[in-house]
């Protein structure tokens, strides 16, 4: 580890001055930038996460409730079915399921006609009926009137049986009921409850009340805030009732089994064909039916992807804009100390008469006023040393002056004192 620190070291000490500033300048803020970047990004993704958790709860327990609201409805339905006095006098009676005239029979069926139309008329989302016997004219209406021979063909006749003779309410799974006449058959839900005459005498009937699975399927819809998602209602018997998404439905149960009927519990790790998923389960204890809602972990991730993205890319305009502005820095300041380099090389060179411009008043802008103070000393004392050794010269050539001008006059006149002598002219001689 030291060697590559030494490494590194030498060979950003050989680097120019001017990546040296640029990696300075640039090089921490990025970091810094990327470091923020990411806890900001982790912070807001659990964030995000928790918002999805939060969206989808408060869709589910809204699921939920609507779920709630429609079992009241239909087990008030069946209260105002069992209570009503005309349905009770006919039950007490204990003939009108075994009238043998048609004209007896279709009065009985207009009377109960009018029972259940009116109830459907105050609760349009409902379809109301009783089972009656087969041997009926009307039996086979799968309106407002079924055949018990439907009920007994039912896998569960039996445990139904055994439920509503305790006076508790049975739910059925997904079965087609319309007009026969019409054609038209919806997937519906039921709940079953038997009904007496008044003070339990006479005879007995099964009644039921219906909701749409469209309704279902609209009302667990609702409770799926992801894309790739599922919500679904499911029985104890493991009928799905409605889901979210068929199509998402069968792509998860190729992946492994599904939660089933079972207790509440909140948000916790499922993994299924090698996926992470969240799921949280709330039973309906009244129908024994269960809201499954599963969120794909990766549709966490596919939420915030767009948002990564997002950041990414004004994260690459933001680390290029401080590339570019250490670059436009690092040239300046370089320039700056490139420009007094050149002057010192210059200086060196023996050009003194240079002219250093005006600087800011930074560090550097005081080397150059330094420098220029330094070269403006210099050109002083190189003038003031000129002077100096002019004026010795002239002092050394006038004291060779004073010691040349005796001993040239001395040698004159000597010459002169012997040219005499030669031409015997005795009074030069004594000049």
């Amino acid at each position: 580890m030291k060697k590559i620190w030494s490494r590194m070291k030498n060979y950003f000490k050989r680097l120019p001055m001017r990546i040296k500033l640029i990696v300075s300048f640039s090089g921490p803020m990025i970091l810094i930038f990327i470091l923020l970047l990411s806890c900001s990004y982790m912070l807001i993704e659990k964030r995000y996460e928790a918002q999805i958790i939060y969206s989808a709860d408060q869709s589910f327990e809204q699921a939920v409730n609507f779920l709630e609201s429609h079992l009241q409805n239909m087990n008030y339905i069946l209260e105002l079915v069992g209570a009503d006095r005309e349905l009770q006098d006919m039950l007490e009676e204990g003939n009108y399921l075994t009238r043998q005239e048609a004209g007896d029979q279709w009065r009985d069926y207009w009377r109960i006609n009018d029972i259940m139309t009116s109830l459907e008329l105050s609760n349009k989302m409902y379809q109301c009926g009783i089972y009656v016997p087969d041997s009926l004219v009307y039996a086979y209406n799968r309106y407002h009137f079924f055949p018990e021979s439907d009920l007994q063909k039912k896998p569960y006749y039996e445990e139904m049986c055994g439920r509503i003779n305790q006076g508790l309410l049975y739910f059925t799974g997904l079965e087609r009921s319309g007009p026969e006449l019409v054609g038209e058959k919806q997937l519906r839900v039921a709940m079953l409850k038997k009904i007496y005459g008044e003070a339990g005498s006479g005879s007995s009937c099964i009644a039921r009340v219906s909701v749409s699975s469209d309704e279902l399927e609209r009302i667990v819809a609702n409770s799926d805030v992801t894309q790739k998602g599922i919500s679904y209602l499911i029985n104890q018997r493991g009928e799905i009732l409605a889901a979210s998404s068929q199509e998402n439905l069968d792509e998860l149960s190729g992946k492994g089994s599904l939660p089933g009927h079972g207790r509440n519990s909140s948000w916790q790790e499922l993994r299924m064909g090698g996926s992470a998923y969240l799921y949280r389960q709330r039973k309906l204890e009244q129908a024994e039916w269960t809201l499954v809602s599963i969120i794909p972990r990766q549709d966490f991730y596919r939420q915030t992807y767009l948002m990564g993205m997002t950041l990414i890319f004004f994260s690459v305009l933001i680390v290029l804009s401080i590339f570019l502005i250490s670059w436009l820095l690092g040239k300046y300041y370089s320039k700056r100390l490139v420009t007094l380099n050149t002057k010192m090389k210059q200086v060196q060179d023996g050009q003194l008469s240079l002219e250093i411009p005006e600087e800011e008043s930074d560090e550097i802008g005081e080397l150059f006023r330094s420098f220029s103070y330094m070269t403006k000393e210099l050109r002083k004392l190189m003038l003031e040393q000129y002077r100096l050794g002019k004026n010795v010269k002239s002092a050394e050539l006038r004291a060779l002056q004073a010691q040349i001008n005796p001993h040239f006059l001395y040698n004159t006149l000597d010459l002169i004192n012997w040219e005499a002598m030669d031409y015997n002219a005795p009074e030069i001689m004594e000049l």
